[in-house]
This record gives C-alpha cells, sequence and structure tokens, in this order.
C-alpha cells in the first residue's frame, strides 16, 4: 500500500453517524483507503469527523463526491524527526 498523500475529512453529529460513515467507507468496495479514523472535533456538541486517507487523488476526489466533506493534501514533514524535536536527551547506564 502506497504512502498516504490526501485526507478526506466528512463533519459528523455525533459518534453514532461517524461510527456508521466509517463502516460504510471501510465497506465500499470501490474505495481502498490507507486508514479510516474517527475524531471529537468539539465535545460540548458532540460533534465528530471521520477522516480517511488516501494515496491517489482520484479515489480521494470519488469518495468526496460519494460522502462529502474537504479533500486536503497531508504535507510532506518527516514526522519523527519533528516528534523527536521537543524531547530533552535522556541519560542513560551508570
Amino acid at each position: 500500500m502506497a504512502d498516504a498523500r490526501l485526507t478526506l475529512a466528512i463533519a459528523c453529529p455525533s459518534l453514532a453517524a461517524a461510527q456508521d460513515l466509517s463502516e460504510r467507507i471501510e465497506a465500499d468496495p470501490n474505495l481502498d483507503p490507507s486508514a479510516v479514523a474517527i475524531n471529537e472535533t468539539d465535545e460540548q456538541r458532540g460533534a465528530w469527523e471521520v477522516v480517511v486517507y488516501f494515496a491517489d487523488a482520484a479515489e480521494a476526489e470519488r469518495a468526496r463526491v460519494s460522502y462529502g466533506g474537504k479533500v486536503r493534501e497531508l504535507p510532506s514533514r518527516d514526522w519523527v524527526r519533528d516528534s523527536l524535536a521537543g524531547l530533552s536527551p535522556v541519560a542513560a547506564g551508570r
């Protein structure tokens, strides 16, 4: 499977709606996403979103037409380097 380059974010009014949508996307025979995630976006309102990761722009667009939402390109980053940048050195040994 190729690296994900795009995300499709779809707003949902509830966790149940997000779970249902996530299951429909994962079962869609016309799509082969790299990953599907459910995120809470507003705890007070109970708002959620489904984020679908794609390697192929045409596939992301097909999913957007079928399910709505907004396609965004993922930035090209060295995620390991960036995540380690904020850590202090650890002393090990005697």
